[in-house]
């Protein structure tokens, strides 16, 4: 029986191990190298069951050194963020350590009535009693890491609300947002990245975001990478320094033969995009074709052909890969005289980023102009000012377990605009997250 005991404490073990990591894989993402991830996996147990005495300074120091180690080596991840999981994890994995060890042994010697010293040749009768207790506290130590785990990931699912951001001017506006609420941010470039430096970009954003409570979930570079090979390379560059800035997605054009029907660029867009996604999965990234029309037609596109649901079915039947979907918002929908609501329950699944943008039709306008373009119809606008209600938008991406963000696309809007930009993007920032229900609160009379 103490045999079994024993078996079941190091299985034990090794489950704390491993929820400790995926714990650390919710803020860090594991580096590529399998090597790597393999020697993380069977360093863990030793790592996160080590019990630390509050009189044993060189073991305060050695657990310590372990956990920079182990982060440093086996995580990606920006300085900042590698840091804070240190300084998180370590104190907290300790002290749980300690308090199992504590009271167990608190408990074992309550029982037997006696300290540790009293027992020269244990009987297998206390062996037994030592084991069990041993064992059960390291089986309560699993179910509280479990436990915290599943809280983690219930809240880790709230819809996050940011802005986007221009990429060439950044550093200069990403201040200017901070402590405003918003909560992502999106850094976009077109067409070029203008001279930006993405490396140094990433550490200097990484520096403004430090103890916010903010980040960067999106690069976006929109571009031809079917016309135009620089602007593939470029994206390619983009995919690969995506992590830096500690991005989820990138987000582009889906490209176009310009000029040309929407059709006779499937088959290229099918080869440049089976390769950008394979390197997108490779970097841990997901890629979104956002869905703009960029002033073209179905025939006479101009440098995205992402913009109709038909065209979407031929793209998700060249490239199957989920790691390639759909930037989405209603504004480029509706232009089209599209429902946004009904698409969206069709194509939700395919969504990997939602851009927070709508609009407002002119209903008259369409009726005795038409939508030739010689009558203004549509216009751009933010949300909380234009046709949609966003509380069905985020109920059926909430419903069909999109956990990602939106972020909010001003520019646009030809009203709040100039020096009413920020104001209507507050305005747009409160209304999405009341959309969303507020805050999350967790159901008290209910376990996570």
């Amino acid at each position: 029986m103490i045999g079994l005991l024993d078996l079941l404490s190091f299985l034990l073990n090794w489950t704390n191990a491993v929820i400790l990591f995926l714990i650390l894989h919710t803020f860090l993402s594991v580096r590529k190298n399998l090597a790597l991830q393999i020697a993380a996996v069977l360093s863990g147990p030793w790592l996160f069951n080590a019990v630390v005495y509050s009189n044993d300074l060189p073991g305060v120091l050695w657990t310590l050194l372990g956990f920079i180690l182990y982060i440093a080596v086996f995580f990606r991840g920006r300085r900042m963020e590698k840091l804070t999981a240190v300084l998180v994890f370590y104190p907290a994995v300790i002290a749980v350590n300690y308090l199992v060890q504590d009271t167990g042994c608190r408990l074992f010697f309550g029982l037997v009535g006696a300290d540790g010293d009293a027992y020269d040749e244990w009987t297998y009768r206390i062996l037994f009693l030592s084991t069990l207790i041993h064992t059960c506290f390291l089986l309560l130590r699993s179910l509280f890491w479990l436990f915290s785990w599943l809280c983690l990931m219930k809240y880790m699912k709230q819809i996050r609300i940011g802005t986007c951001i221009q990429g060439p001017k950044a550093e200069e506006w990403l201040p200017g947002f901070l402590g405003r609420g918003f909560e992502t941010f999106s850094i976009n470039f077109h067409m070029s990245l203008e001279g930006t430096d993405l490396e140094k970009l990433a550490l200097k954003t990484e520096k403004l975001l430090s103890g916010s409570g903010s980040r960067i979930s999106t690069i976006g570079y929109y571009c031809n990478p079917i016309q135009y090979p620089e602007h593939r390379k470029t994206l390619e560059h983009v995919i690969r320094t995506a992590k830096a800035f500690g991005a989820d997605h990138v987000s582009t054009f889906a490209g176009a033969w310009e000029g040309r029907p929407v059709e006779e660029a499937f088959h290229e867009f099918g080869k440049v995009f089976r390769e950008l996604t394979d390197l997108a999965k490779e970097n841990e990234v997901k890629l979104g074709i956002e869905n703009c029309l960029m002033d073209g037609t179905w025939e006479c596109a101009t440098c995205n052909i992402g913009f109709h649901p038909s065209a979407w079915e031929a793209m998700f039947e060249e490239v199957e890969d989920h790691h390639l979907g759909l930037e989405w918002e209603p504004t480029h929908q509706m232009v089209q005289l599209m429902d946004p609501v009904a698409q969206l329950r069709k194509w939700c699944k395919r969504i990997v980023h939602v851009h927070g943008k709508d609009a407002t039709i002119d209903w008259d306008a369409v009726r005795h102009g038409g939508i030739s373009g010689a009558v203004p119809f549509v216009w751009h606008r933010l949300p909380g000012f234009g046709d949609t209600d966003w509380r069905d938008i985020i109920s059926i991406l909430r419903a069909n377990g999109y956990e990602d963000d939106i972020c909010i696309e001003g520019y646009h809007d030809p009203v709040y605009c100039g020096e009413w930009e920020m104001t209507g993007q507050i305005h747009a920032l409160r209304y999405l997250k009341w959309c969303r229900g507020g805050a999350f609160e967790p159901v008290p009379w209910e376990s996570c």
